[in-house]
Formats: C-alpha cells, sequence, structure tokens
C-alpha cells in the first residue's frame, strides 16, 4: 500500500511539473511560480514522450485508487486526449478510455521506447510494448527518488517517515529560499 501511495504521489507530483511547464509553454507563466532549478533539472531530463507514456502510464496504473479531486484532473485528460486522437468516448467507462489512449500513446512513440530500452539495456526480445514501456517507467522513477533523496540530503533535509511529495515540497521550499537570497 505504501508503495502505491508513494506512486501516486509522484504521479501527482509529474501531473503539476506537466502543467507547470505546460503553463510556460503557453505564455501563461505569470499564473505559476517559476520552476524552481530541481523541477527544471528532472524536467530537461525527460522529453515529451516520457510524459506522456508516464503519465498515462500511471493513469492506467492507479486511476481508481486517486482521490476524487485528481481523478477529475485525469478525467479533463481524459477527455482531451480522446478528442485529439478521435476517440469515441460513448459507452465507456473513463478506465477503460485511458487503457485507450495509453495503448495509442505507446504505439505513438514505439520507436522512442525501443530506442530508450536499449539505451538503457532492457532487453526487449518477448516482451510487448507495455511491459519495455513499465520497464522503463520503472527505473526512471527509481532514479528521480534517489535523485530526490540526494538532493534533500544536500539540503539537510531529513526524509525519516516522510512521503516523496513531503520531501518534494521541502526541497522546493529550500531551493526557492536560497535563489531569495
Amino acid at each position: 500500500m505504501k508503495k502505491i501511495i508513494w506512486m501516486i504521489a509522484i504521479s501527482c507530483l509529474l501531473l503539476s511539473m506537466n502543467m507547470g511547464a505546460m503553463a510556460h509553454e503557453h505564455g501563461h507563466g505569470h499564473h505559476y511560480h517559476k520552476m524552481d532549478k530541481l523541477e527544471r533539472d528532472v524536467n530537461n531530463q525527460y522529453k515529451e514522450w516520457h510524459k506522456q507514456v508516464f503519465f498515462w502510464y500511471y493513469a492506467d496504473q492507479y486511476y481508481d485508487k486517486l482521490p476524487k479531486q485528481h481523478q477529475e484532473k485525469v478525467d479533463e485528460k481524459i477527455k482531451e486526449e480522446s478528442q485529439a486522437l478521435s476517440i469515441n468516448m460513448a459507452n465507456k467507462t473513463m478506465p477503460q478510455l485511458i487503457k485507450e489512449i495509453y495503448a495509442k500513446k505507446l504505439e505513438q512513440h514505439k520507436n522512442d521506447i525501443y530506442a530508450e530500452a536499449k539505451e538503457m539495456n532492457i532487453t526487449t526480445e518477448g516482451k510487448s510494448l507495455a511491459d519495455i514501456a513499465k520497464e522503463i517507467v520503472q527505473q526512471k522513477m527509481q532514479y528521480r527518488k534517489q535523485a530526490l533523496l540526494q538532493k534533500a540530503k544536500e539540503l539537510g533535509i531529513s526524509t525519516e517517515g516522510k512521503s516523496m511529495r513531503d520531501i518534494a515540497k521541502e526541497v522546493r521550499e529550500k531551493e526557492h529560499k536560497k535563489t531569495e537570497h
């Protein structure tokens, strides 16, 4: 259960970072605080296809476990993506739509996924595209977790008994205070 909560927190963090980056891309940056160095570093490590595949992977895996307010945000994204990908939404549940969108995103980024797997030394033989993407997501998220814990350690932030979301928040706050002075 603790792992699921951690994954949901990371997924929400990804969503909030993605929304902030999208606001900057569309000229609405004045509504958001300037992205701090950690978020920029993390965002720069991930290509656009990572964000899409990661988001839909987590939506597929954890949608039913998300709090209602987060499900509503995902629902909005489902509606947008369904229209963009010409997916008929009639008589389908949100989890069914997520699976369909995720499958299309995987197929859309198939070459990127195989290239990334090769770069990360992930074997692809006999595995579905979804299984390969899952391994990439898990390895990248493990790296993000380690990077965040390392950053917290460098800043002297105790991580004992704290969620990854709380640690990320403290790191952002401390980094922000450092840049103010």
